[in-house]
């Protein structure tokens, strides 16, 4: 590894290491008041009677595996396979034990529920010894963006679930819950992002890697900002209205949907219509191939605000389990595309790989129909105005920019400008309501501050 290599990977993996473990301090704060607050001490109780088992079967189950395999100079798949099968076998004779005990760890503490509970809580050693070895590859190889987003992830759903789980009088289950979910988030975030790293790398070389993994990451970068803004929103938001007012709840939800759709919408196809330009001023021209691939996930990138709107609306309901079992499904369904299509080249396979990200918000939809029987073309006329407006104000300032200036700076900014302006005059001609709600929220605001200053 070349020392610019590895000054890169250090000072990512510091700026990531700290947006994780601040993410990780903030969220096990938010979710330890709620959860104190509605739980009591014999809640609290019952499942730390527990602890001392898991403590002790976590450490003979991972076994310093994980610094072992980073201190070791050359290490193998054939290593990693030996850690991941010690791992679960280790796991699978702990737990076996411990499901045996269970009716003397309920005698000892004279609390027979434990028999149950302990069962399920002892089940995390099983779970998290599946994804050992592969958080293991991706400490080593100083994947720590990988590591923070999986980890901020499962720190978000387990949370939700076990605050809907205490909500619902579930108790001291909700903590055992709360803490199975985490780890098989955990586990199944860690496989899919070395799966795919695994099988990408495997398929296409290292130079084509390189590139998608810089079209990723900048896109990565536009679409999350709009996700963590609704997460922020949608969680609390929802979570304040009851079962009873489903009209109201898809009153809100619509409203909430099209204000994503209208951030959402010309954020990332203008970051994808400026991608040349963007690549070439920001990272030199020699990065300039994966622009193209960036182009393709901003256009799906687009649309993963709205799935994240959705999937945080069935969590902040209570469906968590929907939420885990929707995330597997399409996990697998990315691997199998990346496989159907790896002979066709690294540019379909982004396409079809984005298309089914796209399509599947059609299965969130089914799931939230339930829910607040929100038809299907109710949710499109809320979304298609903002993808056509934002296409045509792409489309015509590529029009003005591409084909009569070369150079990349003006370029960009003609582009920015055109389509911005572009955008926001047809939404005020046509009279969308969203851009008035704006416009009222933003004057008020401003209202406010001259008030304080006056």
């Amino acid at each position: 590894m070349s020392d610019n290599s590895l000054k890169t990977k250090t000072a990512n993996g510091l700026l990531w290491g700290g947006i994780s473990q601040g993410g990780q301090q903030l969220l096990n704060l938010i979710f330890g008041i709620f959860l104190a607050r509605l739980l009591t001490a014999e809640d609290y109780g019952i499942v730390g009677m527990l602890t001392i088992f898991t403590l002790i079967a976590n450490s003979l189950q991972e076994s310093g595996f994980i610094s072992a395999l980073n201190r070791k100079e050359k290490a193998t798949d054939a290593d990693f396979n030996a850690v991941f099968w010690f791992n679960v076998l280790m796991a699978l004779s702990i737990y076996a034990l411990l499901f045996c005990c269970a009716p003397l760890i309920a005698m000892w503490f004279r609390t027979p529920v434990l028999v149950p509970l302990s069962r399920l809580v002892f089940l995390s050693f099983v779970i998290s010894a599946m994804g050992t070895s592969v958080r293991a590859w991706l400490f080593r190889n100083m994947r720590v963006r990988e590591t923070a987003i999986v980890t901020i992830v499962a720190l978000v759903a387990s949370g939700v679930t076990g605050v809907a789980l205490a909500w619902n009088g579930f108790a001291y289950w909700g903590i055992a819950i709360q803490n199975l979910t985490y780890c098989l988030l955990m586990t199944l975030g860690s496989w899919w992002y070395n799966l795919f790293s695994v099988f990408f790398g495997r398929f296409y070389g290292e130079k084509t890697v390189g590139y998608f993994n810089q079209a990723n990451k900048w896109t990565g970068m536009g679409y999350t900002f709009l996700t963590g803004m609704v997460w922020s929103v949608t969680q609390p938001l929802f979570a304040r209205l009851s079962d009873a007012e489903v009209e109201r709840k898809q009153r809100v939800f619509r409203k909430m949907l099209r204000l994503t759709a209208f951030l959402s919408m010309p954020a990332l196809f203008g970051l994808a219509l400026i991608a040349p330009e963007f690549i070439v001023i920001t990272i030199t021209e020699k990065w300039l191939p994966s622009a193209e691939l960036m182009q393709i996930l901003c256009v799906g990138g687009a649309f993963v605000p709205l799935a994240s709107f959705y999937s945080n609306f069935l969590v902040s309901q209570g469906k968590s389990q929907v939420y885990m079992w929707n995330t597997i499904s399409l996990c697998l369904l990315q691997l199998v595309l990346l496989l159907l299509f790896r002979p066709l080249g690294v540019q379909v396979m982004v396409i079809a790989y984005v298309v089914a990200n796209t399509l599947w918000l059609l299965v969130w939809h089914v799931f939230v129909h339930r829910l607040i029987r929100l038809r299907l073309r109710d949710a499109l006329r809320d979304v298609l105005p903002f993808v056509g407006l934002a296409t045509i104000s792409m489309a015509l300032a590529w029009l003005c920019a591409q084909p009569f200036i070369a150079n990349n700076y003006l370029s960009l900014l003609v582009k920015c400008l055109v389509a911005a302006i572009t955008y926001f005059i047809s939404l005020r001609l046509l009279g969308a309501e969203i851009v008035k709600e704006c416009q009222e929220f933003l004057e008020s605001k401003l209202g406010f501050l001259k008030r304080r200053r006056a």
